[in-house]
């Protein structure tokens, strides 16, 4: 009911725009015909066009607010400046395409952008005043309901803010039903002596809204409240609580006739999303692969032959996307027979002098680039670990391989963060799948360019962390 009377609100409220965009379009070419006395200039019909054009961008402004529907309820000056200049700019938008398109040299420009202003000044007073009134008008008197909350007081006192803002919405929720059978104790709603209470409560305060402030921790107990709730013909919402369930965030989706709730987004699973993170990768490195590797090799290997001879590279087996382990190529940074298996240290004695440059500079993962051309690996994504490290992280936080949910990269989120080399304590570790998580769940091209940008100015100036 309170998300119907939401919508209907909006409709309402988009439908007054409209008729004040036609009226104002009109009497404002009207002024400017009378103010410049060129009534004869003006040919109506043709601005019938732009008319309806501006319409079109208002439309297209109500069909993308499902997300703004607590801002339109904002009556305040923010929320009403943030509204009005939205649909400003979608009306701008709509008829800037429709010039560019036409050409037209007929319609006056002075009518246009000094409109456009004058039109904001009208639908931000609007935006002031209108949604209260379609609120006084429609949510009071016989459409004003009670509404009961159910559940701990704590979560009550939590919804405060709803409370006081659903009451213009014909929501009077003045009551609360204590999940406690004393002040200090819960009360289960599982038994039956509980729903009777509930019930009792229901019909004598005449309550026409039950709202259940969590979810019950057996479906049965759920159904039965429906079913009190259809006896008693009163409507029955259940804040979601999932996210405090799963302690994360969830996302809904329906896919086939059946509905489900999924832990996190990821927009690296559409097809599109991989071409266009695939074509960067390979954008960037192919003129890395054929211009900037073979002097840096040169370099190296000069390097290798004053302070360490040995192999040029240095393989090594590390988990890879879907924990598919993959081969990784690095520049050889430690002496031939220096064991590897562990993390390298500050200070480390079997990192020779150079190769302590090469790491502090990131130049020996310079080689990645050949493994994000195999596909084993992107420019941007989760470090790579061993896979006896894999091992030892996954004991220590139990949301780990998440990571591997997207190829690794040779820099990414956590990186730039401050977060690369060694890890010394569990702390390290939780702050890197942090932010390899929020990237896989944010993932955009354009935050993969900027992590490419801030990396580069990494190897300027490096972090202390880098050894």
């Amino acid at each position: 009911m309170v998300y119907n009377r939401v919508q209907g609100l909006k409709n309402a409220y988009y439908w007054l725009l409209a008729l004040l965009l036609v009226m104002s379009f009109w009497s404002y070419l009207g002024f400017l015909a009378l103010l410049f006395r060129t009534d004869n200039a003006y040919n109506y019909g043709h601005y019938l066009l732009y008319q309806l054009t501006a319409l079109a961008g208002l439309t297209l402004a109500s069909i993308n607010s499902h997300r703004l529907n607590d801002r339109i309820l904002r009556c305040d000056v923010p929320g009403s400046h943030s509204i009005a200049l939205r649909n400003v700019l979608f009306v701008a938008g709509a008829i800037l395409v429709l010039l560019v398109l036409l050409k037209d040299p007929q319609i006056s420009r002075l009518f246009l952008f000094t409109y456009l202003p004058v039109l904001y000044l009208i639908f931000f007073y609007s935006h002031r005043h209108v949604p209260r009134f379609v609120m006084r008008t429609f949510f009071s008197n016989r459409y004003q309901h009670k509404a009961l909350l159910v559940g701990p007081v704590e979560k009550a006192r939590e919804m405060k803010d709803w409370c006081r803002q659903t009451a213009e919405l014909g929501l009077d929720i003045s009551h609360l039903v204590e999940n406690a059978t004393s002040q200090d104790e819960f009360l289960c709603l599982e038994h039956a002596d509980n729903l009777h209470l509930l019930e009792e409560v229901i019909s004598r305060k005449r309550i026409h809204h039950l709202i259940l402030l969590e979810l019950p921790h057996e479906q049965k107990v759920l159904g039965e409240i429906g079913r009190l709730c259809n006896r008693l013909g009163t409507r029955l919402l259940v804040v979601n609580n999932l996210s405090e369930v799963f302690n994360h965030p969830v996302s809904f989706f329906s896919l086939y006739g059946f509905d489900f709730i999924s832990f996190r987004e990821e927009p690296l699973e559409d097809p599109v999303n991989r071409l266009l993170k695939r074509a960067l990768d390979v954008a960037i490195s192919v003129p890395v692969v054929l211009f900037i590797l073979p002097p840096v090799m040169l370099l190296v290997a000069i390097l290798h032959w004053l302070q360490s001879p040995g192999p040029l590279f240095y393989r090594q087996t590390r988990a890879g996307f879907s924990r598919n382990p993959f081969r990784i190529l690095k520049f050889r940074t430690m002496h031939c027979k220096a064991r590897s298996s562990k993390q390298a240290t500050a200070n480390d004695v079997r990192v020779f002098a150079a190769g302590r440059w090469l790491r502090r500079t990131s130049l020996d993962e310079l080689p990645q680039f050949i493994n994000v051309l195999r596909g084993d690996m992107s420019i941007v994504g989760p470090r790579p670990h061993m896979l006896i490290h894999d091992r030892k992280f996954c004991r220590a936080l139990e949301s780990y391989l998440v990571r591997s949910y997207v190829k690794p990269g040779i820099t990414g989120l956590a990186q730039i963060r401050g977060y690369r080399g060694e890890v010394t304590n569990d702390k390290d570790i939780s702050e890197r799948v942090k932010y390899d998580t929020n990237y896989l769940e944010f993932w955009s091209i354009w935050r993969d360019i900027w992590i490419v940008f801030e990396t580069v100015k990494q190897i300027f100036r490096p972090p202390s962390s880098a050894y």
